[in-house]
């Protein structure tokens, strides 16, 4: 046979299986970009997905917990959520806060992000923060949010950032 002489016009749908195959006969240079989508792969090799809740925002923090940002990522299978978040807290003197990222309204000391003002300096101070944290995703909708309090003082909460991202294994 010649080359190009049997072309998919010429097999039965279904009729190449993966017996017919040999091990690394079909790599990635046989294959175009573009012949083979999302939706054409098992669910377990679904790839990576993200969003973000970021901009400019500036939030007086209470002493109760509030959710700053939140991300809700629409998993294709089980997997893991990777969410990270950044941000700067802007405390008075002898102030604190503390954030934490969570699947709830609540926060996990545990995981907390804090920030103290000590004594001995007056005026206000901003104090960078950066937070990951990973959380078991199942097939659907999944939220992250970014939770943050003032346990004393006068504090507030300067353009934070969250970010989350699906990954479908450990490795």
């Amino acid at each position: 046979m010649g080359k190009k002489s049997v072309r998919s016009k010429h097999i039965k749908s279904g009729s190449v299986k993966s017996s017919h195959i040999g091990d690394d006969e079909i790599g990635s240079s046989k294959i175009k970009n573009g012949d083979i989508a999302a939706e054409d792969l098992a669910e377990s090799a679904q790839p990576t997905g993200a969003d973000d809740d970021s901009g400019n925002l500036q939030q007086a923090l209470a002493g109760a917990v509030a959710t700053i940002r939140t991300v809700t990522i629409t998993a294709p299978g089980p997997g893991l959520i990777v969410a990270i978040a950044s941000g700067n807290f802007s405390m008075d003197t002898l102030s604190g806060a503390t954030c934490g990222l969570n699947t709830d309204d609540t926060i996990d000391l545990a995981y907390g992000i804090q920030g103290f003002h000590p004594s001995g300096t007056s005026g206000s101070m901003v104090m960078p923060f950066g937070a990951t944290r990973v959380f078991e995703a199942t097939a659907g909708d999944n939220t992250v949010n970014l939770n943050c309090y003032e346990p004393t003082g006068t504090s507030q909460i300067i353009d934070p950032s969250l970010t989350a991202m699906f990954v479908p294994n450990r490795y």
